[in-house]
């Protein structure tokens, strides 16, 4: 069910319109010609396929870059409270992009905390990658950054 709701539910809207152009455009393609309807119902599913594509890149494009600031922010010593305090920083600056980026795109409350939601879910994957190439100790420290992670929407 989660699956539903990160992958469709989350799309809800933009579904139903490829939905509803569809059918109508099964409809209009006799008037239309063979040819014209065939390229309409081609270019609707280009469109819906670019379009979830598209956010799911720039998601993880973002998690990415916040992934590689916490990095940088890795002590070559013990950490202190300085390299938490800027780790909790660049946390903070992806939880407010992320849900900036969720407020703005979904088109109701349940949609915003699904985009949050996997926003919050691609960060942790990607701490998860760059973490599996650390030693144990900035292993130890991505995990503690990526736990603070506010996933309440």
């Amino acid at each position: 069910m989660a699956v539903w709701d990160e992958r469709l539910g989350a799309h809800l809207i933009t579904a139903s319109a490829l939905v509803i152009g569809t059918l109508v455009l099964r409809r209009l393609a006799p008037l239309m010609g063979s040819g014209v309807g065939a390229f309409a119902l081609s270019g609707l599913r280009l469109f819906a396929e670019a379009e979830f594509e598209m956010q799911d890149g720039i998601i993880g494009q973002l998690a990415k870059q916040t992934v590689e600031q916490l990095l940088a922010t890795i002590p070559d010593s013990d950490v202190n409270h300085t390299s938490r305090h800027r780790a909790q920083e660049i946390i903070g600056r992806f939880e407010r992009s992320a849900r900036t980026r969720s407020n703005r795109d979904g088109w109701h409350e349940r949609d915003k905390r699904a985009r949050y939601r996997h926003h919050v879910r691609k960060l942790r994957q990607a701490v998860a990658h760059a973490s599996a190439q650390l030693p144990a100790e900035k292993q130890a420290y991505l995990t503690q950054a990526s736990a603070a992670i506010n996933e309440d929407w």
